[in-house]
């Protein structure tokens, strides 16, 4: 996992040191020999699939072990939808920090910025078989995602580039350290035989649905700007994992404040934008989009909760 962004990391730095884009694509082509080198030496072992599924029914076989044995279905939900709605900004950085930070994606200082997030997501990817080890993998996932949604509300209010090096240090710290301590208790729970079906499931949910959320959240960005829907990936991270009352109560308070000083602030600005003689006819559209279609929701939503959970509708 640390090699996936060290990659990134490194071609920054060269693209900072004054090397081409072309230069930088010929190192990275350069760098295969030392895998293939790798397959050549070492002799890998011969594990079998257990699998018997013949034809188009071996396709699913993944899909049924995750969905029969509940901690790989769960691991396998929750970052699909981590990914789809909360890593936005990793395909988008260079338009997140040119709409937010005011930073062109050409300059050397982009570069540094990408280069220290890297850099975090290498250490918190490193940092669960270290000095994380002795932690309670279940409690690092939950305590990764809270971070997580800390640290990315953060970074999305953030309007100039001095704070946007230790935050995007952070941010990329307790993305990877997440990532990996959900794959890793991912692998744990599968056998040898299962690996080669259910993996695939994996690289499916974390690589392949961020550029999904990019496509669908790109155009969103473009309507209500990259601060709002860098928030939005925040809230889902940590109320995705509120599982007691401890944190409830000031989440739960600090929820009705922004609810309600939003709902306000829009019936304020309505109201400021009507004459006198309008309001009779305008601001009963207001209560029923406002409350008369919380009941609404409420009808559908409540059908979907009892398929998907309430975690991922909420998210959602």
């Amino acid at each position: 996992n640390g090699t996936r962004v060290i990659g990134p990391v490194l071609a920054a730095i060269l693209a900072v040191a004054g090397m081409s884009v072309s230069s930088i694509f010929l190192v990275n082509a350069a760098t295969y020999l030392f895998f293939i080198a790798a397959l050549l030496i070492v002799r890998m072992p011969d594990v079998r699939s257990g699998n018997t599924a013949k034809g188009w029914r071996s396709l699913l076989t993944g899909v049924t072990i995750a969905r029969h044995r509940q901690v790989l279905s769960r691991l396998l939900l929750g970052m699909f939808l981590f990914s789809l709605f909360s890593l936005v900004y990793i395909g988008l950085f260079p338009s997140v920090v040119r709409l937010n930070l005011d930073i062109s994606p050409a300059s050397t200082t982009y570069r540094w910025l990408y280069a220290i997030w890297g850099a975090g997501a290498f250490f918190g990817a490193i940092s669960v078989g270290t000095f994380l080890s002795r932690v309670d993998r279940k409690v690092l996932i939950v305590r990764g995602f809270i971070g997580f949604g800390i640290t990315l509300g953060v970074f999305s209010q953030l309007r100039g580039p001095e704070l946007a090096f230790p935050v995007g240090f952070v941010l990329g710290f307790f993305y990877f350290m997440t990532a990996t301590a959900i794959t890793t208790t991912l692998q744990l729970n599968m056998k040898n035989t299962e690996r080669a079906t259910v993996m695939p499931l994996w690289f499916m949910v974390f690589g392949g649905t961020v550029p999904i959320g990019n496509l669908l959240f790109g155009v969103v960005i473009e309507w209500i700007g990259a601060r709002a829907v860098l928030g939005f990936g925040a809230a889902f991270a940590i109320f995705s994992q509120l599982r007691g009352p401890e944190l409830a109560f000031p989440v739960g308070f600090v929820l009705g404040f922004c609810y309600f000083m939003t709902a306000t602030a829009i019936t304020t600005t309505l109201q400021l934008n009507m004459k006198n003689t309008e309001r009779a006819t305008v601001m009963p559209l207001w209560f029923m989009v406002f409350g008369g279609t919380v009941p609404i929701g409420n009808l559908v939503f409540g059908v979907v909760i009892e398929w998907i959970g309430a975690r991922a509708v909420l998210g959602f």
